[in-house]
């Protein structure tokens, strides 16, 4: 590829209409953005260029070795393939200035999400940790039999149960985990403390 030439490289894309790879009719005009054409109708540049990479995983390997990450089934070696491509492709310090590339890999997303997900680990446990104090105070009294805090470790463990059983049945469904789900703890979080001062209020009158 290195040795390629611009001409080369225009002149395939007028002329050849075969994927080397599925060995089928492809327009690959489909693929460029901005074309510029001359008075014959050829194309003589773009502005823009989709470049694709096909992997091929082993599967042989996955069954020795298992899955290299979770939610996706991929062999190690196409795993850190993957790695070594967001390297080279997210480096752009070799990049002329006018020249711009964005890349998407599914490895991204994937560890994308995991790190979101990580990283709001310890805001939610501080958001639960505030809200079991909110509940001490505001739903008991200051009694050694009307403080109600063991019914609030209720509430919360009742919420938290119901976060599991959502994930493992979405997970059981197939559905697709995404950063969007971040929120479901908190969103679970109000909606069951709500109910918790309705039962409460409730019981008390």
């Amino acid at each position: 590829i290195s040795q390629l030439e611009e001409r080369d490289i225009i002149e395939a894309v007028n002329t050849r209409n075969t994927s080397g790879i599925f060995l089928r009719e492809k327009d690959f005009k489909l693929g460029l953005g901005g074309i510029k054409y001359n008075e014959s109708g050829h194309i003589v540049g773009a502005r823009v260029a989709t470049v694709m990479f096909l992997g091929r995983g082993n599967m042989t390997a996955l069954q020795l070795s298992g899955s290299a990450q979770r939610g996706e089934m991929i062999d190690r070696n196409t795993f850190g393939f993957e790695g070594k491509m967001i390297e080279a492709t997210t480096d752009r310090d070799d990049l002329k200035s006018d020249i711009e590339t964005f890349v998407y890999i599914q490895r991204m997303l994937l560890e994308s999400i995991e790190g979101q997900a990580i990283k709001d680990v310890g805001l939610l446990v501080l958001g639960y940790l505030v809200v079991f104090l909110y509940l001490l105070l505001m739903m008991g009294k200051c009694h050694c039999v009307h403080q109600r805090m063991f019914l609030s470790i209720g509430g919360i463990l009742g919420v938290t149960m119901g976060i599991i059983v959502s994930y493992g049945v979405c997970s059981a469904l197939g559905f697709f985990y995404s950063a969007a789900h971040t929120v479901l703890p908190f969103l679970l979080l109000g909606v069951g403390i709500d109910d918790m001062f309705v039962i409460v209020q409730c019981s008390d009158t």
